[in-house]
């Protein structure tokens, strides 16, 4: 899952040939197809203005630093456990 709730789909960094396809966020059998395909254009070396937007959008926002990271987590889960508890 990433932050923004979006797959991620591209080359990895100074990787080459290493292509992904992840965090579909509990979308996965609507985004794969769509990154299946996307998968392959960037394989084949084919282009098309779903593959652009994919690849430009494609790396999700960067975390933040320590002790925010930690106090947004536990912020996050007292709340869904609050919620739990409610219901």
């Amino acid at each position: 899952m990433t932050r923004d709730f979006r797959p991620a789909i591209g080359r990895l960094p100074g990787a080459g040939d290493v292509v992904h396809a992840v965090g579909y966020s509990g979308h996965g059998l609507a985004y794969a197809s769509l990154a299946g395909r996307l998968v392959t254009e960037l394989v084949t070396a084919d282009s098309s203005p779903e593959l652009a937007y994919a690849v430009e959008h494609s790396l999700p926002p960067r975390m933040p630093p320590e002790p925010w990271r930690w106090l947004g987590f536990r912020g996050v889960t007292a709340f869904a456990g609050g919620i739990r508890r409610r219901t």
